[in-house]
């Protein structure tokens, strides 16, 4: 059951950050910042639920671009797509998917 579950979440995540990318790469800024933040709303949540200091780790390397890409978000900055492309190659690798292309 619990694995199933870290699946599902790996999944969650992955949708996400990936759905925010392509809404910022519309220039739907708004609905990105607020798919972004559904994300690192998750992320934060499942650090704090981490059953040890590694995925805990994990998932705080996760939330460090946080505030940049929500300021980006905010204004509309353009420059946010290297920062979500960087943020959602690093959740694939974080939710073990990196070798799915």
């Amino acid at each position: 059951m619990r694995q199933a579950q870290l699946v599902n979440t790996s999944a969650e995540l992955r949708d996400l950050v990936g759905l925010a990318y392509f809404q910022a790469n519309q220039k739907n800024y708004d609905i990105a910042a607020g798919t972004t933040a559904r994300f690192f709303n998750r992320v934060r949540d499942l650090a704090n639920q981490a059953p040890d200091a590694n995925a805990k780790k994990t998932y705080e390397e996760l939330l460090a671009p946080r505030d940049k890409i929500t300021a980006e978000l905010a204004k509309g900055d353009p420059s946010v797509m290297g920062d979500l492309q960087d943020l959602f190659v690093r959740t694939r690798k974080a939710t073990g998917a990196s070798s799915e292309q």
